[in-house]
C-alpha cells in the first residue's frame, strides 16, 4: 500500500516559514492502489496451502487375483480406477481363485480347494471388506470357473472331472446338469438375459470351440470352431458375454496372448488388443484385461478408440461387476 501527499505553501513571503510548517503539519493525504515497497513480497500471517483432497470414496467395482510372490493366491477388490486395492480372501496353498460377481454387487462366487465358494464384500469405515466366506458346493471333484447369473439366483461352474456344464442354487443346494460331454468343459459365460450360456469345449483334433446353450429348449450351436485356436497352438479361453450388447469376449493363451470379440450368433473374431483374461465394463465400451509387460498390470482398452490406459494394480482373473 503507499500513499500521496499534498503539499499547501502560501506564495506571501511573510507566511512561507509558516507555509512551510504548515505544509507537514496539515498535508493532506490520499490511500492510492500500487505495489507497496516495504514487504510487498512477504505471505500474509497465518496464510496456508489449498486443504488436502479426501480420500477416493472406497466402490470395489473390479474383483481379481493376484498373489505376492510364491505365496497363496489372495481375492482382491479395488476401484475401476484401481483405487482402495483390498485382499479380501487368501486362498487355500494351491488352490486358485476365479471370481465372478453376483449382480447385485454383494458377494462374489469363487473356488477354492477346487470348491464353489461365496463371499460376502460391504465397506466398513471406508474399507472394502471380505464376510461370511462358506463352502456353498462341495462335490469332492474338481470344480472351476464360476459364473453367476445376470438374475442373480444360480451360479454356473464346470465340473472338471465329470466334464458338465451345472447350475447350483446361489444360496447353495441341489446343482443340475446342463450339459455333458466326453471332451472338457470351460468358462461359462450368461447372456444378459441369462436365457443362454456360452462355454468353451475342448475337440479331440486340437484347439477349443465356442458354443453357446439355449436354456429353454437345451440347444447346442456352435459360435466359432476349434480350428481357429488350434491353428495357433493356443488354447482359447476366459469368455465373457458383454452385459449389455449380444458379443463375447475371449483370449487366446500363450503363445499368442490376445484378446478377440465375437457376436454369438457366429462370424470372424475381431483382434482386440494383445493380453489375457478379458473382463466387459459395465457399459461395454471398455474390457479390462491383463497386459503382457512386466508386472502384468490391469489395463482397459476403449473400444471406440483402442486407447489402452493401465490402472497400475498387477493381477489376473479379473471379474468387472455388472453395474
Amino acid at each position: 500500500m503507499s500513499y500521496r501527499c499534498s503539499l499547501w505553501i502560501s506564495a506571501s513571503p511573510l507566511l512561507m516559514l509558516t507555509g512551510l510548517v504548515c505544509a507537514f503539519l496539515f498535508a493532506g493525504c490520499e490511500e492510492i492502489s500500487g505495489p507497496s515497497f516495504v514487504g510487498s513480497s512477504d505471505p500474509k500471517p497465518g496464510a496456508q496451502g489449498p486443504p488436502p483432497q479426501p480420500p477416493t470414496p472406497a466402490d470395489p467395482a473390479i474383483a481379481f487375483v493376484a498373489r505376492a510372490g510364491g505365496g497363496p493366491w489372495d481375492l482382491r477388490v479395488m476401484n475401476a480406477d484401481g483405487s482402495n486395492v483390498r485382499t479380501i480372501y487368501t486362498a487355500t496353498a494351491g488352490s486358485q481363485i476365479l471370481p465372478s460377481w453376483s449382480p447385485d454387487g454383494h458377494s462374489i462366487a469363487f473356488i477354492n480347494s477346487w470348491n464353489l465358494w461365496r463371499i460376502d464384500v460391504t465397506v466398513v469405515n471406508g474399507v472394502p471388506t471380505g464376510t461370511n466366506a462358506a463352502v456353498l458346493l462341495d462335490k469332492t471333484s474338481s470344480l472351476s470357473e464360476p459364473a453367476w447369473s445376470p438374475l442373480g439366483d444360480e451360479i454356473a461352474f464346470v465340473d472338471i472331472n465329470l466334464k458338465t456344464l451345472e447350475v447350483v442354487p446361489a444360496t447353495g443346494g441341489v446343482p443340475e446338469v446342463l450339459y455333458s460331454s466326453p471332451n472338457t468343459l470351460a468358462y461359462p459365460a450368461w447372456s444378459p438375459d441369462a436365457t443362454r450360456i456360452a462355454f468353451a469345449e475342448s475337440d479331440p483334433a486340437g484347439g477349443r470351440a465356442v458354443r453357446v446353450l439355449t436354456l429353454g429348449t437345451g440347444t447346442v450351436t456352435t459360435v466359432l470352431g476349434a480350428e481357429f485356436s488350434a491353428q495357433t497352438g493356443a488354447f482359447l479361453r476366459f469368455l465373457d458375454w458383454a452385459r449389455t450388447q449380444d458379443v463375447l469376449v475371449f483370449d487366446l493363451g500363450a503363445p499368442v496372448s490376445r484378446i478377440y470379440t465375437v457376436p454369438p450368433s457366429g462370424g470372424a473374431p475381431t483382434f482386440i488388443v494383445g493380453g489375457v483374461y478379458p473382463t466387459w465394463s459395465p457399459n461395454g465400451g471398455e474390457i479390462l484385461f491383463t497386459g503382457l509387460s512386466a508386472g502384468q498390470r490391469l489395463s482397459k482398452v476403449a473400444l471406440a478408440t483402442g486407447e489402452v490406459t493401465s490402472t497400475r494394480v498387477s493381477g489376473q482373473w479379473s471379474d468387472w461387476r455388472r453395474f
